[in-house]
């Protein structure tokens, strides 16, 4: 996985956690296995998660041990897990292929609102088209 958040924001525990929650995307993490996964306390990680909670960019699941995950319907998240897949480099590079091949005064530029969804597999789909 591209460490584009990482790139970004530089190497924090709060980018290590989002890394981690994009990584097993729709599955609920305890506490100490993120820690365990970021090498960091499980203070730090409470920390973040509950920051995280606030904003509203995770979800909880009650039980012995709480578990979060990204919520899966929350535009950030999506974003989030768009930047991180890599998939946008190739459909950018895709996109501006096809403007330099366009002739000037066509409607090149113009792009539709992109559409993005999980297959069955759990893979993310970005799909961007150019219309004219």
């Amino acid at each position: 996985m591209t460490c584009v958040l990482r790139e970004i924001f530089g190497d924090t525990n709060r980018v290590s956690i989002l890394e981690e929650l994009l990584e097993n995307w729709g599955h609920y993490l305890k506490v100490p296995e993120i820690a365990r996964m970021i090498d960091a306390t499980e203070k730090t990680v409470y920390n973040h998660v509950n920051e995280l909670m606030e904003i509203g960019l995770l979800e909880k699941r009650e039980g012995k041990a709480a578990a979060y995950r990204l919520k899966m319907d929350d535009r950030r998240a999506v974003c989030l897990a768009i930047l991180e897949s890599e998939e946008y480099i190739r459909k950018i590079d895709e996109i501006t292929g096809k403007m330099n091949e366009e002739p000037m005064g066509t409607t090149a530029g113009r792009m539709s609102p992109a559409h993005y969804s999980l297959n069955e597999s759990g893979k993310h789909t970005l799909t961007i088209s150019s219309t004219g």
